[in-house]
This record gives structure tokens, sequence and C-alpha cells, in this order.
């Protein structure tokens, strides 16, 4: 009976984290056309270095999980998630993926929290080649674990690395409340013409959006070392 209790409690977490992201994708998990990698920047803790590039596992042994850390740094990193499922309806299959900010929580991991409380975390090993993840259901606390193995970056096609540093922004004299404007303003503007419209665009495009919008602003580059368009 507690056994029966359990297998239903899995397969309904799973469930879970399909609605959670409105995933619907064949048993391997689809990764956009473009890919654009930022170098980590000096001084970065090991094992927050360590997260930067492609990693793939399963959730509970059974469903694809892939995770490509495109940006990281000591507070946060870009990520671009995605999770497969073989669809049991017979119904074809479509393909989905997800742009995340997550949060740096320690020198070892990072994480993110859902709409409706639920957290994921990932965090680095010993040796930087193996992730624990943890899908923790907000209402419940029940986990999901997911292991997971540094990939072949060679793997991703038409991939893009920003070597450090890049432009970076000086923000000018203004209040805090206006200093968090002109930050969340950009974003979203930066944003609408991506991530919110279309996974084929290329990511860079938000940065370049972004950019020029705090130029608009006033936001003076601070360096312009930045090399682009590095072909692995």
């Amino acid at each position: 009976m507690i056994t029966l209790h359990k297998n239903r409690m899995l397969i309904w977490m799973l469930l879970l984290l399909i609605v959670s992201f409105i995933v619907g994708c064949a048993s391997t998990t689809p990764i956009p056309a473009n890919i654009t990698f930022f170098e980590p920047p000096p001084g970065i803790h090991p094992k927050l270095f360590a997260f930067w590039g492609l990693w793939k596992g399963k959730w509970y042994q059974s469903q694809d999980v892939t995770l490509i850390i495109e940006r990281i740094d000591s507070n946060y990193a870009e990520i671009i998630f995605s999770v497969g499922f073989i669809n049991a309806s017979g119904l074809e299959p479509q393909n989905s993926f997800y742009y995340v900010r997550g949060e740096v929580l320690n020198d070892s991991a990072i994480g993110w929290g859902t709409a409706n409380g639920n957290r994921f975390i990932f965090e680095m090993q010993e040796g930087f080649r193996e992730i624990k993840g943890y899908f923790i259901e907000g209402k419940t606390g029940a986990t999901i674990h997911a292991d997971m193995f540094r990939a072949d970056i060679d793997e991703l096609s038409d991939v893009k690395i920003h070597k450090y540093p890049y432009v970076e922004f000086r923000h000018p004299l203004k209040n805090p409340r206006d200093f968090e404007h002109d930050n969340n303003l950009c974003w979203r503007e930066a944003e609408k013409q991506t991530v919110l419209l279309s996974f084929d665009i290329r990511r860079y495009t938000m940065w370049e959006k972004l950019n020029r919008c705090l130029e608009d602003l006033g936001w003076m580059p601070i360096t312009n070392d930045s090399q682009t368009d590095i072909k692995l």
C-alpha cells in the first residue's frame, strides 16, 4: 500500500512538473537553433564557473532534461531549460524550451522558482562534471531528483561566444528608483523582441537591444573590449 502511494506521488509530481512549464516535447529535449554564451568573469568561484556550458540528464532516471548555462556570474545565471517526455496520448508532441534567469544560491548552487511556488535547484558536485538537480513542489515539499552530466558543447549547432570582457555599463547619477526603472524598462523592451515572441530569434539580439536602450537613457559603456561571433 505504501509502495503504491509512493508510485502515485511520483507520477503526480512528474505531471506537475510538466504542467508548471506547459511542456510538450518528445523523449529527447528540444533546444533553440542558436546559442550565445557569455564567458564567466574572472574571480568567480570555480564551482560556479563549472556550470557554464551544456548539461544533460534525467529526472528520476526516466524524464530527459537539458540545461544550457549561457551566462553565469556571482549573482545570477542565464539558462535555457528543456524537459522532454513521451506523449502518452499519441498526439504529435510540440517542442518547447524556456529561457530562465536563475539565482546564484551559494558557491556551488543555482536555482529559480515558478509562479505556483515550485523550486528548481541545481548543485555542482566535486570534480565539476556532475550536477544534482532537485524539483521541489511548493505545497508539499515533495522532491524529484535529477542526475546531470556535462555534455560536449560541439553537439550544439550555430554556437557563438562573447569572450570576457564584454561591454558593461555604468549608470548615470540617479536615485535608486530611477535606476530600477531604467533597468526594468530596458529588460522588458529587449525581451519583447526575443524571449516573449519567439524561441528562434538569436538570443544575443536581446543583449544588443538592452545595450542600446541603456545608452539612450544615458548609461555609459565602461569597456569595449568584447570579442563576439567566435565560432566553436
